[in-house]
């Protein structure tokens, strides 16, 4: 049984960077542990690598993004303590944790074991996640994807991204409903279910909750291009946004009129009319 060991993806976004694998190769030095991972060619090795090393493991650090992070909590085998060494482009969970993740004291409390228990999400009753998006944000992904893999995800490829899915938007409607109330628009712009605040690269989308918080965010932005561009702003300035429908609760369902995107973690994950999200009775140990 191994004390801790660590699971790169090499697709992260900043994991073709030859400084951050040294970062990892050091950091498997100071826990004189294993780093596993950097030869996966594929997302099923890298869910076959984290299943395996996590039957043998008491700490795994995931190394990556919010995506490779939101794999492995789908691909574990057995429950572990998980941490997140953010080496991915917009490392949403990073910025959750106060930026702990990339501060020298994070190996301390890997050595101490201090962590933090978050229950998840789970999204279309299969899909557990931390953070979701139907609408433009989930657009933009599909946007980046379709430019290939091989190129990877960054704040340009992203940006360049969401100005394409902006000059495309045609507000649409959606229907939300939740414990004891409902909620429709024909101007939906995007709709974002959240265990905490953050989107990638620090943008602040909502008051959110606390990680520790039994409960999920849910933020509506409605209206066209002006609100989206509003939203970027104060989320850039790290402004808390205004406006919209803001709720919290246990469970949220979301019906559109016409197939929209959903994105998980800043993963592309299907087309839909009807999406659910609700809190997961397991919760999860997250270094902290």
């Amino acid at each position: 049984m191994l004390e801790y060991a660590i699971v790169a993806n090499p697709a992260a976004g900043r994991m073709g960077l030859e400084r951050s694998r040294r970062k990892l190769r050091l950091l498997s030095r100071q826990l004189n542990c294993p780093l596993l991972g950097l030869d996966c060619r594929s997302v099923e090795e890298f869910r076959r690598c984290v299943a395996e090393v996590s039957r043998r493991c008491e700490v795994l650090l995931i190394a990556g993004g919010d995506g490779s992070f939101a794999e492995a909590v789908n691909s574990l085998a057995l429950e572990v303590t998980l941490g997140f060494l953010p080496l991915g482009s917009g490392n949403a969970l990073d910025y959750a944790l106060g930026r702990r993740c990339s501060s020298p004291a994070f190996i301390q409390s890997i050595l101490r074991r201090r962590w933090i228990s978050i229950p998840l999400m789970l999204c279309n009753g299969r899909r557990k996640s931390l953070m979701a998006g139907v609408g433009l944000d989930a657009e933009a992904v599909r946007r980046v994807d379709l430019r290939g893999p091989e190129r990877g995800k960054n704040f340009l490829d992203y940006g360049l991204g969401l100005l394409q899915a902006l000059a495309a938007h045609q507000p649409g409607g959606i229907e939300i409903r939740a414990e004891g109330w409902t909620y429709q628009t024909s101007r939906h712009l995007t709709a974002i279910v959240s265990k905490h605040p953050f989107f990638g690269y620090g943008l602040r989308v909502s008051r959110g909750v606390s990680l520790p918080q039994p409960l999920l965010a849910l933020r509506l932005v409605e209206g066209g291009r002006l609100r989206a561009a509003l939203l970027l702003a104060a989320g850039a300035l790290g402004r808390r946004p205004i406006g919209g429908l803001f709720r919290t609760g246990r469970r949220f369902h979301l019906t559109c009129p016409v197939e929209r995107w959903l994105q998980c973690d800043g993963d592309l994950i299907e087309a839909g009319k009807e999406f659910s999200f609700e809190l997961h009775p397991q919760r999860l140990r997250l270094i902290f």
